[in-house]
């Protein structure tokens, strides 16, 4: 699915992106030990402008 405009499409399609270093970098190989996510080539500068959303809780519950 891309993570711009939400539609779903064959992988071979989208292109794959990862987070390091505080920094997005396009993952060709699709192979980077990090989580990536996937969008269209036409979205990808749509798709860098949106804000990350992390996994897990907010804050720490106590």
């Amino acid at each position: 699915m891309c993570l711009a405009c939400r539609q779903r499409a064959p992988k071979a399609e989208l292109t794959r992106l990862v987070a390091r270093d505080g920094r997005y970098e396009v993952d060709p190989t699709g192979r980077a030990q990090t989580r990536g996510a996937y969008s269209h080539p036409g979205c990808l500068e749509k798709s860098l402008c949106r804000p990350v959303r992390r996994r897990g809780p907010a804050s720490p519950t106590v």
